[in-house]
């Protein structure tokens, strides 16, 4: 360290006279010395040097995230993206009860020394990177574990409230999760079908052993199904029914590969069934073709019934009675 007392010419001082800054204190090494001799004073010349630069507006823009030391609770040092504020809200503390693994994450995060927060302040210590605890966080790293259907399900009232929570805190899924049908049982999402697409054929999920996502269970956590139907859209077969696409310069939307799936399950099943059960099967897929009629289906050759109750292809028929044709049957 250069005498105070010593004048430098001023080519001197510019080339050959380097200046201790703010940030050039900020050293791991430093400031675990200072630790290591006493905690306090380490935590006073830290907290000293936060708020001389946050004076100077040099937080956000000089300090690397590299050089952002935090003095722990447990008296570590860590970096500010590592560490959280010592305040959790209320409605974690309440989910930590129902969900013992929140409690052990909690427990393994690193918080802020308390004195560090009563000399830099909160604001100060944001600015720096240090987090809060939020839902979002608890889901993604804790409750979303819970559903993800590569693990074993949890009961039904902790899959409802778990899924709410993976909702509420925005969490985009983009894998299969545990969902509860319409039989009460718990099923991966990637087996299940939107419930909306089955009104009125009920029965026809059966007949094609079709598991029906038991959406109103989940409306005792959150009303609103629109929000719901958004949440499953991409998990739970039936909600997206086509795919769009430029080929080349033209774009063309295609029945998509779960639709197509369903369609050739029909056609399977047709091959085997009765009368009665052909007919539902059959206005089943007209319905669903009503709710595609945008889309570019492909020529599809299925059993149907004859005038003598016997069956044919329908390549080889004009359409019968039985089927209650009042419009668009032709296409």
């Amino acid at each position: 360290i250069l005498d105070p007392m010593v004048r430098l010419r001023e080519r001197d001082e510019k080339e050959k006279v380097s200046k201790l800054s703010l940030i050039d204190l900020l050293n791991e090494n430093l400031i675990k010395a200072k630790m290591s001799k006493n905690l306090e004073k380490a935590l006073d010349f830290l907290s000293y040097i936060y708020k001389l630069a946050d004076k100077r507006y040099i937080i956000k823009i000089t300090i690397p995230n590299e050089k952002r030391f935090i003095i722990t609770s447990s008296g570590d040092l860590k970096l500010a993206h590592n560490v959280y504020i010592p305040r959790i809200p209320q409605y974690i503390i309440d989910l930590s009860k129902k969900f013992s693994e929140i409690k052990g994450y909690l427990e393994s995060l690193n918080f802020v020394h308390e004195k560090m927060i009563e000399l830099v302040g909160e604001d100060i210590l944001k600015q720096l990177g240090v987090r809060e605890v939020s839902l979002r966080e608890i889901a993604e790293e804790v409750i979303l574990k819970q559903i993800i259907a590569k693990n074993p399900p949890p009961d039904k009232d902790k899959l409802l409230i778990a899924t709410f929570l993976v909702k509420q805190a925005g969490l985009v899924i983009n894998e299969p999760i545990w969902v509860l049908t319409k039989d009460g049982e718990i099923e991966s999402s990637d087996n299940v079908w939107n419930p909306k697409l089955f009104e009125g054929f009920e029965d026809v999920a059966k007949l094609l052993n079709i598991k029906l996502l038991d959406i109103k269970s989940y409306l005792k956590y959150d009303e609103n199904a629109e929000s719901w139907e958004r949440f499953f859209e991409k998990i739970v077969k039936g909600f997206i029914l086509h795919e769009c696409a430029y080929y080349g310069y033209s774009y063309q939307c295609y029945l998509s590969k779960d639709v197509n799936g369903l369609v050739n399950e029909i056609k399977k099943t047709l091959e085997d069934v009765g009368v009665d059960d052909n007919v539902k099967l059959i206005r089943f897929l007209k319905k669903l073709y009503q709710n595609t009629y945008s889309i570019q289906w492909n020529k599809i050759i299925v059993r149907l019934i004859t005038d003598e109750e016997g069956f044919a292809y329908s390549n080889q028929l004009l359409l019968h009675d039985v089927y209650k044709a009042a419009e668009e049957w032709f296409k």
